[in-house]
């Protein structure tokens, strides 16, 4: 049995001024997963497709093309999360290994510098020795 919301849904959805708005703003990276389940039941529906609904109402077929959007946005996004996770982890390690490397290398172009003044000078020892 599927719950009938038409009468719930005009008296608290319909009427709201803000409608589209509090759908743009809705807070799909945190839906509950409670709420994916039920609405997954009426997404699997075939007579819950936009253009089925699109016969009985214009504006039922924009909430279902959105219901389904929310749907698909929250399975890639779940599946994107752990990726998201492991490349902040990589970027934060990547932070730490190019700090060493530039810590590194300017330790090497100090000694590269000194190496290069020493070489300077025996060089120019070397010329006093010879003339």
């Amino acid at each position: 049995k599927i719950d009938d919301y038409w009468e719930a849904s005009k008296k608290h959805l319909l009427n709201r001024p803000n409608l589209i708005q509090d759908l743009m703003d809705y807070d799909k990276d945190n839906i509950e997963d409670s709420i994916v389940t039920k609405v997954t039941e009426y997404t699997k529906n075939p007579d819950f497709e936009p253009e089925k609904v699109k016969k009985g109402s214009v504006a039922a077929a924009g909430m279902c093309k959105w219901v389904h959007a929310m749907m698909i946005y929250d399975r890639v996004a779940k599946n994107v999360a752990p990726k998201k996770a492991s490349l902040a982890a990589a970027n934060e390690s990547l932070a730490v290994v190019t700090a060493a490397l530039q810590e590194k290398q300017a330790t090497l172009k100090a000694l590269m510098d000194k190496l290069a003044e020493l070489q300077k000078d025996l060089d120019a020892a070397e010329k006093k020795k010879s003339d």
